[in-house]
């Protein structure tokens, strides 16, 4: 029998009073909530709507590191599969400075590559992951509008990575977040 990790910390978000998201998407990994078997697991999220489960990373692990890949899809499907879960998160892994300087230079640092040597920009991650959600360069109303216009009307999913976001408030971030994400996708913050 698999055992599952319940995180109990996310948990609480989804019943606290000040905050208003309709759902949460669960990531989970080691650490505070214990252990469960799958029915309980089941159990314990019945009548909660999970629409997303992070995170599959390093999605282009080949050779030696793919069999970890596979193992590890396996395993996060599952629980998404006993969550309820719309989607999983699948990512590919962050490329440092050092792999993209050797790259250029036409050489190998014998760093993580991710996909540098497929046809790619070239990320600086200490840069790009330290801006707060909605003050980039990218243009999220015409972004969202775009996505709309598609039909598209599942679920969405705001994710951040500023330092400073992930150091302040966390009640103030989640409600500023929730805000930004109400006027985008219904048009006026609620």
């Amino acid at each position: 029998m698999r055992l599952w990790l319940v995180c109990s910390d996310t948990v609480e978000i989804w019943h606290h009073p000040d905050l208003a998201f309709d759902r949460a998407e669960q990531g989970c990994g080691f650490g505070a909530g214990g252990r469960v078997g799958e029915a309980e697991l089941a159990d314990r999220l019945r009548g909660v709507t999970i629409p997303g489960i992070g995170f599959l990373i390093d999605l282009e692990r080949t050779g030696p590191d793919e069999a970890a890949l596979l193992r590890e899809a396996e395993d996060i499907f599952r629980l998404a599969v006993i969550a309820g879960a719309k989607g999983v998160q699948v990512l590919t892994g962050p490329v440092l400075v050092g792999a993209v300087q050797a790259f250029a230079a036409g050489g190998r640092s014998g760093l993580y590559e991710g996909v540098l040597r497929h046809p790619s920009g070239i990320p600086d991650e200490a840069v790009l992951r330290d801006v707060p959600t909605g003050k980039g360069v990218l243009a999220l109303r015409d972004w969202t509008e775009a996505v709309k216009s598609t039909g598209y009307a599942g679920w969405w999913s705001c994710e951040q990575f500023c330092r400073r976001q992930q150091q302040d408030d966390s009640n103030a971030v989640a409600h500023d977040l929730h805000a930004l994400m109400s006027d985008l996708i219904r048009g006026s913050a609620q």
